[in-house]
């Protein structure tokens, strides 16, 4: 029987195999250099033919498609000479979305990309999910004092705070009384005839009125005041007197009082005949105010003061009423 040593054994490797070529060797050395300048090549003649898909994260959302191929709008450069771009910061987004800012006394806030993550196709970006509210809202903390909102909030509607508005016991601050159901129905009279109101002819996004915005206005997040020059003026005018064209302004009542005596004094000093004249119950906006007929004044000044007192009582009982 013959035996070998270790030794022996040991003689038959060959230790400077190394030194000797080897055709798997040979390729994968090829291979590791020809393949990155293939790819580099290839990312190239895109870049060339004006394409950046190769090295694109892919699709943005529907409200940023219009600056898809315009990376630098997102993205400023990581210096002045790269040509690579760096994530997208906080100024980019606030160029042009005004977000309301956060509590002095909160813990940092994410980034805007940690809940609003862009490049994952045609979607909505302000829709995310309720995970990206909990993480930060399930648990809140606070730098200094007490925190003026819940810090526990769990999944949306269940695990969600009651709103304030709803809570019983709260009162709108309002003092208008409007009807809703009314304001909604079919064939609504309009000034230019039947029509029916939707909720956006009165409630509409809030814009920004700075200069910086004048050229790029965004929505602030919230809903704009419902005002009466905006909203109601155009359905119900502030006509006060049949003789007077124009409406009284929604203002204070000292404003509306100087504007009726003034609007009244103009009347009759350009028509001095009605003076005379016997006055009219008859009122043609708003419908017809019971007031019983009076004699004729013996004055332009006693006119305008009589004329005066029954407009505002239309004003003030009836139509602001």
């Amino acid at each position: 029987m013959r035996v070998r040593t270790a030794k022996q054994r040991a003689q038959r490797i060959d230790l400077y195999y190394f030194r000797h070529a080897h055709g798997m060797r040979r390729w994968r050395l090829l291979l590791s250099a020809i393949l990155p300048a293939l790819a580099l090549l290839l990312v190239s003649a895109y870049a060339v033919a004006g394409s950046r898909a190769p090295y694109s994260a892919g699709p943005v959302s529907s409200a940023h498609a219009f600056a898809e191929m315009r990376c630098e709008v997102c993205h400023a450069p990581a210096n002045a000479t790269a040509g690579f771009r760096a994530h997208t910061t906080e100024q980019a987004c606030m160029t042009c979305h005004d977000a309301p800012p956060h509590a002095a006394n909160m813990t940092p806030a994410p980034s805007c990309a940690t809940c609003h993550q862009e490049h994952r196709g045609r979607v909505q970006i302000a829709k995310t999910d309720d995970g990206f509210c909990v993480e930060c809202h399930g648990d809140l903390k606070t730098t200094h004092g007490e925190a003026k909102v819940a810090t526990n909030v769990r999944a949306f509607p269940k695990g969600h705070p009651e709103f304030a508005v709803v809570k019983t016991g709260t009162q709108d601050p309002g003092r208008l009384r409007f009807n809703h159901a009314v304001h909604m129905k079919d064939n609504l009279r309009g000034p230019g005839g039947p029509e029916k109101l939707e909720c956006a002819a009165c409630h509409k996004p809030e814009m920004p009125r700075t200069a910086a915005y004048a050229r790029r206005p965004s929505s602030t997040g919230l809903m704009a005041p419902v005002t009466f020059q905006e909203n109601c003026a155009r359905c119900h005018p502030l006509f006060f007197d049949e003789r007077i064209d124009q409406p009284a302004p929604h203002d204070k009542p000292e404003i509306v009082r100087a504007f009726v005596q003034q609007a009244l004094a103009g009347y009759i000093r350009q028509n001095p005949g009605d003076i005379n004249k016997p006055d009219s119950a008859f009122r043609r906006v708003p419908l017809n105010f019971p007031r019983p007929a009076e004699p004729p004044a013996r004055n332009a000044q006693e006119w305008v003061s009589r004329r005066a007192a029954a407009d505002e009582r239309i004003l003030w009982n009836k139509t602001c009423a």
